[in-house]
């Protein structure tokens, strides 16, 4: 019975260590885990600050390119108009016919001198 009890003693100190080796093992894991759950965390919340910011940086530039294309617009709306009343204008005044001036006829000439005199 000393044998058997004495087997039994060793069996239960070797249970222990290695109860306590997991023990550790799992205490390893969790501390291994908690820090690939901090790493992932801080990788997911710097993505979403960086898109935010490029975000942020296209609805500016589209914010500016939108206010430059109304402005253009309306320059563009003012000068339509403008052109609509001077239509308006020219259309409701009396037509002049305007004679076009006959173009001169060429005439042959010969030698530099008589070239440049024509001109």
């Amino acid at each position: 019975q000393a044998n058997a009890l004495q087997n039994f003693e060793s069996k239960l100190k070797n249970m222990e260590e290695e109860d306590a080796r997991r023990q550790k093992d799992y205490e390893e894991m969790q501390r291994l885990a908690n820090e690939g759950v901090a790493r992932v965390r801080s990788e997911m919340t710097q993505t979403v600050v960086d898109s935010e910011e490029r975000y942020r940086t296209q609805i500016d530039k589209l914010e500016s390119d939108l206010t430059t294309e109304r402005e253009r617009k309306a320059q563009l709306e003012t000068q339509v108009q403008q052109l609509l009343d001077n239509a308006a204008s020219l259309m409701s005044a009396p037509t002049k016919v305007r004679r076009e001036a006959k173009p001169k006829k060429l005439r042959q000439a010969e030698g530099q001198a008589d070239i440049l005199a024509g001109a």
